[in-house]
């Protein structure tokens, strides 16, 4: 049994070590989260001296660049934009307007049928006529 109390009392030691060693924020009196001034301003006269590309190169790298394919579909997809803005600039918003629109199409057929009706009889009868005149003759 006095074992057992030595092993209880030794683990609360080690977790003691083990929070000591672990690192602290600063409020805690551990180390700067960021670096110090001096490094950063450094850092930073570095960068601007040492682009990473030069000023007028803007050409997308080659890992950047669209393939054949992507541009392909690319244009698909403004033809099928450009044919709806089409479609919708043909076809008038109200729908009043589209009715009457539907209604004179019609009208105009029905027009059209009628002068070839006329037409049609017109012959007929001008036919009828005529082979009547050469039946009275006789």
């Amino acid at each position: 049994e006095p074992e057992e109390e030595e092993e209880e009392d030794m683990l609360p030691e080690e977790i003691q070590l083990l929070a000591e060693e672990a690192p602290r924020p600063r409020y805690m009196g551990g180390p700067p989260d960021h670096p110090a001034p001096g490094a950063a301003l450094a850092a930073l006269k570095f960068a601007l001296a040492n682009p990473l590309c030069a000023q007028g190169d803007l050409r997308p790298q080659h890992h950047a660049k669209t393939t054949v394919v992507v541009r392909n579909r690319m244009r698909e997809k403004w033809k099928r934009a450009e044919e709806a803005k089409e479609a919708a600039a043909a076809e008038p918003l109200d729908p009043k307007a589209q009715q009457i629109q539907t209604i004179e199409s019609i009208l105009a057929d029905m027009k059209d049928r009628l002068s070839k009706v006329e037409g049609n009889l017109r012959k007929c009868v001008g036919e009828a006529s005529e082979t009547s005149g050469t039946q009275r003759k006789l």
